[in-house]
């Protein structure tokens, strides 16, 4: 089995052909159906702009300490190799072998919209030890934002549903851009660098300068994902595997550098709506004639997404909501089972407030 690798630019360009879109729609449909695991083409140049961020990690270790993510209340920062704090499946005990530098969404003073937890301000390296990267870095995010709507466009053709179906719901989104350094293993069984999980949120987009990401397939074995030249590794989250009614699909991924000499780095692009956007499951006439449904209950889910804020976390166990680890130890980012309420989604569940806080320090890939 490969995944399949799709060209959005039908979507983009002025002149459409509504046959090639409804091809692309099909094929975008397909792979979300099967695995929830796809590329998309984006020109090289691009990409090599986006891994050129990874330079981050080449600064002192003081100069990176010095950014530690705990001194971020929504845990955006650097996470260093050493400490081990950021990892995919805390509940096993055993650290990932990686760094980490987190970016997310943040608003102006004075911002009149109603508040987001999940919005604030970032830790940024010093202009003179890096020079620019602030400003590439916000260009980066800003650009992977605009890729991330261009596929909820082909997302909502593939469901039969208006083309502004999600980016209707994704205005002042819940975002957040995380740089990922994984070292090589010389000797010994390759280390892990994120542990068997599925993301919490919506969408997530990957840059890659090696391989390292590995899915599960239906019958348990794995499948090493490719490092393709101009394209983005995209998988689907929790979210839109409800958000579809489990006819899209959440699948496990894990990550290991296999190399015994190449660091492998990765820039990660989680995107979920915007934090008060209302989620109901989406009619599905063709997946349900064709059974592929998997027991989503009907109803309305007042689903605010994040990356989790240590006062989002406390809201969402004041309200009952479980923290406990999902069945069979499988790591879920923030490896917490939705409640349910009536018949849907409690509006206060941890989906996914609580996927990072600073005393649960969780994000995946």
């Amino acid at each position: 089995m490969s995944l399949p690798v799709i060209d959005l630019s039908p979507l983009a360009a002025e002149a459409r052909d509504a046959g090639a879109v409804k091809r692309l729609a099909a094929t975008v449909d397909q792979a979300c159906r099967e695995t929830g695991f796809l590329f998309i083409t984006v020109p090289d140049h691009e990409i090599r702009k986006l891994l050129a961020l990874s330079r981050l990690f080449d600064l002192p270790q003081a100069a990176k300490d010095a950014l530690d993510a705990t001194q971020s209340p929504l845990f955006r920062g650097y996470n260093s190799l050493q400490h081990g704090k950021h990892s995919c499946t805390p509940e096993d005990g055993k650290r990932d072998a990686k760094e980490s530098f987190t970016v997310g969404m943040d608003r102006a003073s004075g911002d009149a919209r109603p508040a987001s937890p999940m919005h604030g301000p970032n830790q940024w390296p010093p202009e003179q030890l890096l020079p620019g990267w602030r400003e590439e870095a916000e260009a980066a995010l800003a650009h992977l934002l605009g890729v991330a709507r261009l596929l909820m466009r082909a997302l909502a053709l593939a469901l039969e549903q208006s083309e502004e179906f999600f980016t209707s719901k994704c205005q002042d989104p819940v975002a957040q851009m995380v740089f990922f350094r994984y070292p090589p293993t010389p000797a010994g069984p390759p280390a892990r660098g994120c542990g068997e999980h599925t993301d919490c949120g919506f969408l997530t987009f990957v840059a890659q300068d090696a391989p390292g990401i590995e899915v599960r397939l239906p019958d348990g074995s794995w499948l090493a994902a490719p490092c393709l030249p101009g394209t983005l590794l995209v998988n689907l989250g929790d979210l839109a595997q409800h958000w579809t009614g489990g006819v899209y699909q959440s699948t496990e991924h894990r990550v290991v550098n296999r190399s015994a000499s190449t660091t492998r780095h990765s820039l990660v692009f989680f995107c979920n709506c915007d934090y008060d956007a209302v989620v109901e499951t989406i009619p599905a006439p063709a997946a349900a004639a064709a059974g592929t449904a998997t027991g989503a209950e009907d109803g309305e889910a007042h689903a605010q997404t994040g990356a989790g804020s240590a006062q989002a976390a406390g809201e969402a166990s004041a309200a009952g909501a479980p923290a406990a680890a999902h069945g069979g130890g499988r790591g879920r980012c923030a490896s917490r089972a939705p409640p349910r309420q009536g018949g849907g989604l409690h509006h206060a569940t941890p989906w996914p407030h609580a996927c990072l806080t600073p005393e649960s320090p969780l994000l995946n890939c």
